[in-house]
């Protein structure tokens, strides 16, 4: 949980108020919570850990060791908007990448970018990731209406464990560098693990792009997987986990079709150009 004190005494100043406020942040400390201290002043940058910010101050009349703050309610609306709340994504658990421990049990870790210092005199720009990260929070009381019905925001993602006893056909081009050649392999393994692999068909394409399959491959492995699941034969697919048969000069050969088509994702022209520097096929 974050917690921001906005205490109207501080250190150095030692009063009752101080003593409150240091109590409250020893026992934040000790179980875990984050905080941040405003108090009038000059007080020292950090307690228990916590930053401290420092607030514009006055004396009080006759007494100068008092401070009286003396800020706008922008400045407290700034600093209390950068310290929190968590906004996370789609609302799951926030964890600290310098604390194992809490993500210990993930599978994903989202890292995300609440402002973008890349872009100068564009505010929508600089301000927008973050706005769309708060939009549906509010701001009295750190709730996020949208989901109230539920906290799991991953629940419709589905987890690729390989545990299905339907007919599967992939396919992956082999120079995917968002998402790995080695992610299909993955997926084998998992789908043997499982017992599910007698569902699975796997099937290599000779391209660079992400998911860059051509209209010609995408109809044959969705027609041959309808076929399947109608009770037709088990269509043919690449073996992905042998080291000797991914590494062939001519691997991927089998299901690649260059075969134009408007609907193309990469441009026959491209591709072509791309497939001029790898091995021949048979």
């Amino acid at each position: 949980m974050k917690v921001a004190v906005v205490s109207e005494s501080f250190l150095p100043h030692i009063n009752g108020v101080t003593g409150s406020v240091l109590q409250v942040l020893g026992h934040l400390n000790r179980t875990g919570h984050q905080a941040m201290i405003m108090a009038p002043g000059n007080p020292p940058p950090t307690c228990e850990g916590f930053e401290v910010v420092a607030l514009p101050s006055v004396g009080f009349p006759g007494y100068p060791q008092v401070r009286v703050p003396m800020v706008a309610g922008g400045r407290l609306v700034r600093e209390l908007s950068q310290f929190g709340p968590d906004v996370t994504f789609l609302g799951v658990q926030r964890c600290d990448l310098g604390d194992p421990a809490s993500y210990a049990g993930a599978d994903v870790v989202v890292l995300g970018a609440p402002f973008d210092g890349g872009t100068s005199y564009r505010p929508g720009a600089r301000f927008g990731p973050q706005a769309v990260r708060t939009t549906d929070y509010l701001g009295h009381d750190g709730s996020r209406p949208s989901l109230a019905l539920r906290t799991d925001g991953l629940r419709w993602i589905p987890a690729t464990n390989g545990d299905f006893n339907v007919p599967v056909v992939t396919l992956h081009t082999l120079g995917d560098l968002f998402v790995p050649f080695k992610m299909e392999q993955v997926f084998n393994q998992r789908a043997k693990a499982k017992g599910s692999d007698k569902w699975l068909v796997q099937r290599a394409i000779r391209d660079v792009g992400h998911c860059a399959f051509t209209a010609a491959e995408a109809t044959a492995a969705f027609d041959a997987m309808v076929l399947w699941e109608a009770g037709g034969p088990k269509p043919a697919g690449d073996d992905v986990v042998t080291p000797a048969t991914v590494a062939a000069p001519t691997y991927g050969c089998t299901f690649t079709n260059n075969t134009p088509s408007t609907e193309d994702f990469t441009p026959p022209a491209i591709r072509a150009g791309f497939q001029a520097n790898y091995p021949k096929c048979q």
